[in-house]
């Protein structure tokens, strides 16, 4: 389901734990997430539940074309008054006009090998395909094999490196976008 404002908490949690930061950072993410102008706003968040309602997990994507305008206001929210210049020296573009995004994923441990993440990632590939996206794209970090090989075995090919918060990550686009699926 899409999210609603109610779920920002959860999606505040959902982008803490994909960035792999400090829990005491999820108040400062909190608002980025209620606002609707940010990359991590509930508008750009989609819910997968389980069968009593409760929330299981979270994708935020969004079309690139939106990534540059809405970075700067969700970096400014989250590390409070910095200038323009600085959040796009410590950042390092995600995502370009013409993709689809997937920007953070997260599920609850709990809900975890019951294919949830798949879910959630088929369902933002459907989704960008919706739009008319033929790029779909995300970031891993490259330390984790495991995650890359998650990913290829969804579909994802390694394009090219680059750094986020100062850690190396690769680039991938899902192979099949060009079929439409």
């Amino acid at each position: 389901r899409n999210a609603v404002p109610s779920d920002a908490e959860f999606i505040a949690w959902t982008v803490m734990t994909a960035l792999g930061t400090e829990w005491d950072d999820l108040d400062r993410a909190l608002p980025m997430c209620q606002a609707e102008d940010t990359l991590y706003s509930w508008k750009n968040a989609r819910i997968a539940a389980t069968e009593d309602g409760t929330i299981a997990g979270c994708l935020i994507s969004y079309p690139g074309e939106v990534y540059e305008r809405l970075r700067d206001r969700t970096w400014k929210r989250f590390l409070g008054n910095v200038e323009e210049k600085t959040v796009r020296q410590k950042f390092e573009s995600e995502t370009f006009p013409g993709e689809y995004y997937l920007d953070s994923l997260a599920v609850k441990p709990e809900c975890r090998r019951h294919g949830v993440a798949r879910l959630l990632m088929k369902d933002g590939i459907a989704k960008g395909c919706a739009l008319g996206f033929r790029r779909i794209t995300l970031i891993a970090k490259s330390a984790s094999p495991a995650l890359l090989a998650y990913y290829g075995g969804m579909g994802f090919v390694a394009e090219n490196r680059m750094t986020f918060f100062g850690e190396d990550y690769t680039r991938m686009a899902w192979k099949d976008a060009k079929a439409g699926q």
